[in-house]
Parts: C-alpha cells; structure tokens; sequence
C-alpha cells in the first residue's frame, strides 16, 4: 500500500513539475540543399513521419546557428551558414508556437543515419514536398524554396480532419520586418 501510495504521489508531482513548465518552445527547421537544389528529407524512426531535419530550442538566440551546424554534424553533413528564411507562428489547438525556417547548401558528400533516423533521401522539392507528412511544412517550405531573399513571416493553422493531417494558412505571407512592426 505504501508503495502505492509513494508511486501515486511521484506521479501526480511529477504531472504538477511538467504543468509549470514553459509550454511555448521554439522549433528550427533546417532545410538543407545540394548544389542541384534537392532537399534533405529524412523519416523518423519508428514514425511514418517525413520531414526535414530540425531541433526545439527554448529561445531564440545566437546560439541556433551553431546548433543547426552540429545537427548537420550528426549526419556527417557540412553546411554553409544557416541562413534566416522565414518565422512563422503555428497554431495547434490551443497552443502556438514559433517555427523557423533556415536554409543551408551542403558542402560535402558524406551522409550517415543518425540513431533516431530511419532513411534519408535528397528530393525535388516538388517531390519531397509529396513525402513530407505534415502540409504546414508544405506550405511554409514552398513558400521560402520559391521566393526571393526576404525573411517571411504568416500565421498557419495544424489540425486533422478524419485522420488526415492538415494545415491552412491564417494571414498572409509578409516580409518579417512588417510581422515585427505589429508587435
């Protein structure tokens, strides 16, 4: 009985510890292309999920860059320097989160799986935006693959309808500095 009473206890902590923490995480999308403009898209392991590689980050900082180079390293990837593509605001339910979109050109020809990835392959993008799982990736990759050098910025709405994943935008695509203007 005690240890039940201890294993409920640790539970209902530990449940309260994770509610007090910062929901609002960022995440970095890395959009890595080859001198033939193919884009790396990789399946998660253990998903039927493809996308492109990426990493969460509680801030926003000048620490990213750095941090999207060593997840490049993790597939025996050189990059050039990622390169500010877009911030974007998605909404999931209740909860929205920034997500942004560097790109970056690989600079070497070695390519290993990381532990949590199960294949990779190098993509059109009007290809790899048929693999791609989620289509608020879709949307927001076509529109900085596609378009010239701003940085962009827009809302988009994830959700799922009859089990399909889907995404819609919610305002338009705006260069950043009018995004930033607004606040």
């Amino acid at each position: 009985m005690k240890k039940l009473f201890l294993s409920t206890f640790l539970l209902i902590s530990i449940s309260v510890n994770a509610a007090e923490q910062p929901l609002e995480k960022e995440f970095h999308r890395l959009v890595v292309l080859d001198q033939e403009q193919k884009i790396l898209v990789v399946k998660i392991k253990d998903t039927d999920f493809w996308v492109t590689p990426g990493l969460y980050s509680a801030i926003h900082d000048d620490s990213i860059n750095e941090k999207l180079i060593k997840l490049a390293a993790e597939y025996d990837l050189t990059i050039s320097q990622p390169i500010l593509k877009g911030k974007f605001k998605l909404i999931n339910g209740e909860n929205t989160t920034n997500r942004y979109f560097y790109t970056a050109t690989k600079t070497n020809e070695l390519l290993k799986l990381p532990s949590n990835i199960e294949s990779i392959h190098w993509l059109p993008l009007n290809e790899a935006m048929n693999l791609i799982t989620f289509p608020h990736i879709n949307i927001l990759l076509n529109k900085i693959i596609t378009s010239d050098d701003a940085i962009w910025c827009a809302s988009v709405k994830r959700y799922r309808e009859k089990g399909q994943y889907k995404a819609k935008l919610v305002d338009d695509f705006k260069p950043l500095e009018e995004c930033e203007s607004h606040k």
